[in-house]
This record gives C-alpha cells, structure tokens and sequence, in this order.
C-alpha cells in the first residue's frame, strides 16, 4: 500500500528540522576542527568555542532525537515482539509510546521549570549568551518528542483495534 503524502506545512516543518540538524552538525564540526588547528599550529583559540560546543552537542542530540522519534526510528527493546502477532505487537507499541510520551512530557515540564531557574540565576553560557537560551531547546524538544510518541500511540491503537492493514490503508505503517 502507498503512504498518503504528508501535508506541505508539515513537510516544509520536516525539511527545517533537518535542515537545522545539518547546519549545527555542520558548525559543530567546523568550529571543533577550527579550535585544533588554532591551538596546534598558533597556539590560541577562541574562548568561547569550547563552551558553545558543549551546548551544540546537546541541540544536535535533541534534534536528533526529534527526526528519530518521527520518523519512528528511536532505540528500542525489542525482547518478545517477534514472538507477537501483528494486533499484539501494536497493543505492546500503543504502552511503551505512551510510557515514552508520558516521560518526555514530565521531562519537558522539568526543563521548563529548569529554564525558570536559569533565568533568575542570569550567568552567561558563551560571550553575551545567557544559560537559558542556549539550554531553551530542552522543554521545546522534549515537548515535540513526547507529542510524536502519542501520536505514534494513536496510529499503534488504531493498528491494535483496527488491525495493521486497515492502518495501512489509512496511512499508517506498520513499526
């Protein structure tokens, strides 16, 4: 069966996020390779880099998570589900992405709580840049993620109660 294509905003929302995802890798490897050759061949380096580096690892991760859990592609643990029929297999996809949602939205709640302390704090990140914008992807991605596990929930229920072909003609795919 052949997917429905995905709506234009919602593509062009795919297409920044991944083009955001390749431009911090891009700036993360260019700016790391940049800091080397400073302090190897002149001896100085830039001193807000090794910071700003610091928080590019955690944007790159979060985004990467994000594009993963969208496209359903996350880690998993998989131990039984081969041993599960197509309606099983989804019943067991419908709790782990609701456990997954559930965390990632308690942890986004954290992070904006986290944001919060930050903020009333006012230390700087790298140059003029204060902690919480560097750190604001956290709650804004963490919200994303736990979104995407439900609505992966969602499809997987539909899949459970329909049946995973019924889900197909709709749409869905199968995980």
């Amino acid at each position: 069966m052949e997917k429905k294509e995905k709506p234009l905003a919602l593509r062009l929302l795919h297409g920044l996020e991944e083009l955001v995802l390749t431009l911090l890798l891009l700036t993360m490897i260019v700016l790391a390779f940049g800091q080397i050759v400073l302090r190897n061949f002149f001896g100085v380096s830039l001193i807000w880099a090794d910071a700003f580096l610091r928080y590019m690892v955690l944007w790159v991760a979060i985004f990467g998570a994000m594009v993963a859990t969208r496209e359903y592609n996350h880690i998993t643990v998989d131990l039984l589900s081969h041993l599960l029929p197509p309606r099983g297999k989804a019943a067991v996809a419908v709790v782990t992405d609701l456990f997954a949602g559930g965390v990632s939205l308690l942890l986004a709640y954290a992070g904006v709580l986290f944001l919060r302390d930050e903020m009333a704090g006012g230390e700087l990140a790298f140059g003029p840049v204060p902690n919480w914008a560097a750190e604001v992807i956290l709650p804004i991605g963490l919200a994303i993620i736990g979104l995407r596990f439900l609505f992966h929930a969602g499809r997987h229920l539909h899949q459970a109660v329909r049946g995973v072909q019924a889900a197909e003609k709709a749409g869905g795919s199968p995980s």
